[in-house]
């Protein structure tokens, strides 16, 4: 049963923690639980956004993206000449 507003560690089952809330179930690998975490204790979740890691991301992209455009200019250009 979760807590009302709340997470409630049910299980952990193969390495994966089942974490009951109000909307249903979760499931995450049971190394992230805090440590000390035991079948029956309430969770608090907190989500945040990882703003670094998506500019890191993004710049990878960017990055690749510029080194495949550069390749399909070379493509069209006589070798030739």
């Amino acid at each position: 049963m979760a807590s009302q507003g709340g997470f409630y560690l049910d299980r952990i089952e193969g390495g994966v923690a089942v974490i009951v809330c109000s909307d249903g179930e979760l499931t995450m690998p049971a190394t992230l639980l805090p440590e000390g975490a035991r079948e029956g204790d309430h969770l608090r979740l907190e989500l945040t956004i990882d703003h670094d890691a998506r500019s890191a991301v993004k710049a990878e992209v960017d990055s690749l993206q510029k080194r495949l455009r550069g390749k399909e200019d070379d493509r069209g250009k006589d070798d030739s000449a």
